[in-house]
């Protein structure tokens, strides 16, 4: 038993809401500069510097792999792969029969 289509789409519209969130952070982290000064004396200023500019393009990545998961499944949950009912299983609540 699936669940019922309008959950479904309201759960598809959330995803390209998320989708395009992820958008904009990675146009936003991709056109992020850290400027030489920016960490002026710090202790190690020069390799946190160095640090900025080798992880803002892993988080642009990861974004944009973010969204390509997001646009899997929003294509399978428009593709008609049904969301089963979740169950939980029983807890036991520790007393003995």
């Amino acid at each position: 038993m699936g669940v019922p289509p309008e959950p479904v789409a309201e759960f598809v519209a959330a995803l390209r809401e998320a989708r395009t969130t992820f958008d904009t952070c990675r146009e936003r982290v991709a056109a992020a500069t850290v400027h030489d000064d920016a960490f002026g004396k710090l202790f190690e200023a020069h390799a946190v510097h160095e640090a900025y500019h080798q992880r803002l393009p892993e988080i642009a990545r990861d974004f944009a792999a973010a969204g390509e998961v997001v646009d899997h499944f929003v294509a399978g949950l428009e593709g008609g792969h049904a969301i089963g009912q979740v169950t939980v299983p029983a807890q036991s609540n520790g007393a003995s029969s």
